[in-house]
């Protein structure tokens, strides 16, 4: 600011005539007409920026006078109010929905999990059950057509029940997050469960009663069969094992979906 006053002085001093000199040397015309030319763009800039300024500081003055007045306020209130505060609201209440309906999918699906652990823990009381009905008759004694007919019996209803078991918990294993792996573990375990019976339980019911009544020459073959069937029933060490197999993919899965649960409920 300083140059240029002191040069538009200068400039006037020129044209006047009052100043010829710089320094030791005499100007020319062409060079006082160069400072002269100058000073006057240079004064121009001058006047044109603080002109702009003049201009933005009474746009922006002007505004938040408008603004700040009771009108303006008004105004102001009325959109935040009549938009923003709706869009706001209707946003929340979108997030909020959407969060409460993942919170009951989660909820549900945990539910439906602990309701297939514990119908699945009912099916492994199905072979003990098994078991301590043919405690009795695991003696040398024969068993009479009677008793043979209402072991079979008492072996069927078992069955009946077994197998209806085994549907609710398989209608409940697609709540699983890895339903393959445990729905495949647990017709392992069903199966080593229908093999048990079939090839110890049965057979030994068959034998028990045919031996008293049987007169192959096959007899003797046939007795030491039953002995050993007789030890190897109360072998379950196969069937629980596959038991544990198919629990513990059932917990490890409800206690991620347990831990999920928590966090949308804090």
């Amino acid at each position: 600011m300083f140059r240029i006053s002191r040069r538009f002085r200068l400039c006037k001093q020129v044209s006047k005539g009052t100043l010829s000199t710089v320094g030791d040397q005499m100007l020319t015309e062409d060079e006082k007409n160069r400072i002269l030319e100058r000073v006057e763009f240079e004064e121009k800039v001058r006047k044109g920026l603080l002109e702009k300024d003049r201009q933005g500081e009474s746009f922006g003055a002007a505004f938040w006078e408008k603004a700040s007045s009771g009108l303006g306020l008004l105004i102001i209130g009325s959109v935040i109010t009549g938009f923003l505060v709706p869009v706001y609201q209707d946003r929340q209440k979108t997030l909020e929905w959407e969060r409460q309906i993942r919170y009951e999918n989660v909820k549900y699906s945990l539910d439906m999990r602990r309701d297939c652990l514990r119908e699945f823990m009912l099916t492994g009381t199905y072979i003990s059950e098994i078991v301590e009905v043919l405690e009795p008759y695991r003696n040398e004694q024969p068993i009479s057509k009677a008793e043979y007919e209402q072991l079979e019996q008492k072996l069927l209803e078992l069955q009946h029940n077994r197998f209806a078991q085994n549907a609710k918990v398989v209608s409940l294993l697609v709540h699983f997050s890895d339903y393959d792996t445990v729905s495949r573990r647990f017709d392992d375990y069903t199966g080593t469960i229908t093999t048990y019976i079939n090839s110890k339980v049965r057979r030994f019911i068959f034998l028990k009663h045919s031996l008293s009544e049987s007169q192959s020459a096959n007899k003797e073959g046939d007795r030491k069969e039953l002995e050993y069937l007789s030890s190897a029933l109360a072998d379950t060490q196969d069937p629980v094992l596959r038991f544990e197999r198919v629990l513990k993919e059932m917990l490890a899965d409800i206690r991620t979906k347990e831990d999920e649960y928590a966090k949308f409920r804090f």
